[in-house]
C-alpha cells in the first residue's frame, strides 16, 4: 500500500496548464522576454494564476507531421518534469527548431535554464 500522506509534486500535464488562445500567446510575445538555444526559443511572461502554463509552437520547417508531433511531445514532457521547479504564475511559450525532434537527450534541463534566464531578464 502506498502512503499518500507524503505527496510528490503533481507530475501530470493538465488542461489548465496549457496556453490555448491566440490572445494568450500574443500577450506572452508582447512582453518580449525571450531566450534561445539550438533546440528552441522560449518566451516568458507572468500570468494571473498560481501555476505555470505552457504553449508550444512547432512550424512546418521542423518536418512532417510525425516530426512535429514528436517535438511537441518532447517539449510537453520536459515541461511536465520541471514545472514544479519553475516560478509560479508564469506563462512559457516554446517555439521548436528542427533539432528539437531529432535530439536524443533530455530537454528538461535545457528548458529550465532558458526559462530561468528569460525570467531574470
Amino acid at each position: 500500500m502506498i502512503d499518500k500522506s507524503v505527496s510528490e509534486p503533481d507530475q501530470r500535464f493538465r488542461r489548465h496548464e496549457r496556453i490555448r488562445r491566440k490572445v494568450e500567446y500574443d500577450r506572452v510575445f508582447a512582453r518580449k522576454k525571450s531566450r534561445s538555444n539550438e533546440l528552441f526559443i522560449v518566451y516568458v511572461a507572468p500570468n494571473e494564476w498560481s501555476w505555470p502554463r505552457l504553449g508550444v509552437i512547432v512550424g512546418k520547417r521542423v518536418g512532417n507531421a510525425v516530426r512535429r508531433n514528436r517535438a511537441r511531445r518532447r517539449i510537453r514532457e520536459a515541461f511536465r518534469l520541471i514545472k514544479h521547479e519553475l516560478p509560479k504564475s508564469v506563462d512559457v511559450v516554446c517555439i521548436a527548431s528542427a533539432r528539437c525532434a531529432q535530439g536524443h537527450g533530455s530537454l528538461a534541463e535545457k528548458l529550465k535554464e532558458l526559462v530561468m534566464s528569460a525570467m531574470r531578464r
